[in-house]
C-alpha cells in the first residue's frame, strides 16, 4: 500500500512530517515520539542546530525504532528502480545552512513533499535533484 504523506505543521518540521509519513502516524504523534516531553505548538523550530545532519537524522530514526542506511546515489531515478522507501535530504544552494527532507515511496513509486502534504511534481524533482545532499535507505521499519 502507498504511503500517505503527512504535511509539516512547522516551518522546519519537514524531518518530523517524512518520519511521519513512515509510521503512518500523524505530525504531532511522532514530534512527541522524537521529542518527549516537548510541545510542539511551543517549540520554535521543528528541525536541528547542527553541522552533521546525517547524524541527527540516523539519531531520530534510531528513536523511532526505524532502521536504515546512508545511500551513496544521487540521481532521484536510482531510488525509483531500489524496493525501498527512502528520505532524500535537500540542502538549500541558496541557504546552505537549510535543508528540506522528502519522501521516496518505493509501493506508489513517486516522491512525497511534506511541504505540500503530497506527492511531488517532475519541475520540482528537476529543481532539487542538484541539491540533494544525500538520501537514507529504510531497511526496517517497527
Amino acid at each position: 500500500m502507498p504511503l500517505r504523506c503527512v504535511q509539516q505543521q512547522n516551518e522546519h518540521g519537514c524531518f518530523v512530517a517524512s518520519i511521519a509519513t513512515l509510521l503512518g502516524k500523524d505530525y504531532h504523534q511522532t514530534y512527541s515520539l522524537l521529542h518527549p516531553g516537548k510541545n510542539p505548538y511551543y517549540e520554535y523550530s521543528h528541525g536541528w542546530n547542527t553541522n552533521n545532519v546525517a547524524q541527527a537524522a540516523f539519531d531520530a530514526l534510531t528513536r523511532v525504532g526505524i532502521k536504515a542506511h546512508l545511500s551513496s546515489y544521487r540521481r532521484f531515478r536510482t531510488y525509483q528502480k531500489y524496493p525501498k522507501h527512502a528520505l532524500l535530504i535537500i540542502r538549500w544552494t541558496l541557504l546552505p545552512h537549510l535543508c528540506h527532507t522528502i519522501v521516496y515511496d518505493h509501493k506508489g513509486k513517486q516522491f512525497l513533499n511534506p511541504s505540500w502534504g503530497r506527492a511531488c511534481d517532475t519541475q520540482y524533482l528537476k529543481y532539487v535533484e542538484p541539491q540533494l545532499d544525500f538520501g537514507i535507505v529504510i531497511d526496517k521499519l517497527p
